[in-house]
């Protein structure tokens, strides 16, 4: 058993204990809070499958119009009325086949290249609506948090009732409902 030495002065015994304290091999680089995001979604299954059919929809929408070229809006009366293409496995008569496996409507359009058209326009409209939120809430929230004033102007607007200016609007229903939605 060995003995330690006995400190001359406290702040020699601090110097020890400081010292005590440190690491003494090399430390491992800090994990980063998007390394933690990834593996905790990849661990979640119905995450995993969202994110799985969000890309395949966005995938089908993009590329889908190029490898279906069939046009969403050509009426084709001699081949109106399809059935899906999946009927034919109890109705064997129905009238289906593969060049409209989502079969057709009752003016003779592809449902499958309506599909993909729609698809796009909404997808679109899904995306830029996400960036456009993503842009304005992070100007928003950083002049929220730089400026103090903004802030203050948000809560006294908010703590002052909305019927009187929806009364300035007059009687008409659509401006009143306009106002109290914008100061809400």
């Amino acid at each position: 058993m060995t003995e330690q030495p006995i400190p001359a002065s406290p702040v020699e015994a601090d110097l020890e204990f400081m010292k005590a304290l440190q690491d003494k091999g090399p430390q491992k680089p800090p994990r980063s809070q998007w390394r933690d995001v990834w593996d905790q979604f990849r661990k979640h299954k119905g995450a995993l499958f969202g994110g799985g059919f969000l890309i395949f929809i966005t995938l089908a929408v993009i590329f889908g119009p190029y490898l279906w070229d069939i046009d969403a809006k050509k009426l084709d009366i001699r081949n109106k009325n399809w059935r899906p293409i999946y009927t034919l496995l109890w109705d064997g008569d129905a009238k289906a086949g593969w060049s409209h496996p989502f079969g057709t409507d009752q003016l003779g359009r592809d449902i499958l290249a309506q599909m993909l058209f729609g698809g796009r326009v909404s997808m679109a409209v899904g995306w830029m609506a996400m960036a456009l939120a993503l842009i304005i809430g992070t100007a928003v929230g950083g002049l929220f948090q730089a400026d103090g004033l903004l802030a203050h102007a948000f809560h006294r607007s908010h703590s002052q009732p909305a019927d009187p200016a929806a009364g300035a609007f007059g009687g008409n229903t659509l401006r009143a409902t306009a106002a109290l939605a914008i100061w809400a």
